[in-house]
């Protein structure tokens, strides 16, 4: 292989007019090769050297300003690549694409360009959209009226059977809970009752569980007799349902009572 472009120079094919056809065939053949390796050296090698300095720097110019190419076709088509700090972007009839990094911005996809997974993994977003679709015109028409529903808080439902109900906070910023119950009364239908709280509080001196009505509901223990617990001008009374009396019998016989005023 030449060590640089002064031994081609210097080496360049030269007759005196008594060579035959061959050897100058020869020798031209063998300064080709020659000329090839010492390009294939030379492109392989490219660095500050292999520029002049006017060259070098003009070359520096080109590669720090936006690029732009335009390609025409034949029949009028027009494709632009253009190159800045923003990214690359190629617009052509169809549309522009963008791309900045790991960044893609295009109008379409050809679906058929797609590996595998790519494509099966868009089909199965197709199909539970679908699904998801059928199921609210569903909802929306009242086919699943009376029946469960559930979004990603939320259950409604009925009827529910469990074997354990729970009610566990969130996370450890959380100091309250309860457990709740409405109901409609008939001689207001038109309202929604809090009928019952069961409703714990971590924020006092000490841990709390309060169980009453919002409503005002009365609080009935017992089987038959239906005793009452209702409060009734700003003091709390035991009564029966079935008779209206403000009053029943307490039996705390197998009580020790302390601090109890009678009156």
């Amino acid at each position: 292989m030449p060590s640089n472009w002064l031994y081609l120079d210097t080496n360049f094919p030269t007759f005196t007019g008594g060579e035959s056809n061959t050897e100058k065939i020869n020798t031209i053949q063998n300064y080709m090769y020659m000329l090839v390796e010492q390009l294939r050296y030379s492109m392989r090698n490219m660095s500050p050297v292999n520029f002049n300095t006017a060259g070098l720097q003009q070359l520096g110019n080109i590669l720090t300003e936006p690029l732009t190419v335009r390609l025409e076709g034949a029949e009028g088509q027009i494709s632009d690549f253009r190159v800045t700090l923003d990214g690359v972007t190629i617009t052509d009839e169809n549309g522009t694409t963008w791309i900045k990094g790991s960044t893609i911005h295009t109008g379409s996809i050809y679906f058929d360009a797609l590996d595998s997974s790519t494509r099966s993994t868009i089909n199965g977003a197709a199909s539970a959209a679908s699904s998801a679709a059928s199921l609210a015109r569903r909802i929306a028409n009242g086919e699943f009226a009376g029946g469960t529903f559930i979004n990603n808080r939320e259950i409604y439902s009925p009827t529910i059977y469990a074997n354990e109900f729970n009610v566990v906070p969130e996370d450890r910023s959380d100091f309250t809970g309860a457990f709740n119950i409405y109901g409609i009364w008939a001689k207001a239908q038109d309202t929604l009752y809090h009928m019952l709280s069961i409703k714990y509080s971590g924020v006092e001196d000490a841990p709390i569980v309060r169980i009453y009505s919002p409503s005002g509901a009365y609080l009935e223990f017992g089987d038959t007799e239906h005793v009452n617990l209702f409060r009734f001008q700003g003091r709390y009374y035991f009564g029966t349902h079935a008779s209206g009396e403000k009053n029943c019998t307490v039996d705390f016989s197998m009580a020790n009572v302390t601090g109890l005023t009678i009156s």
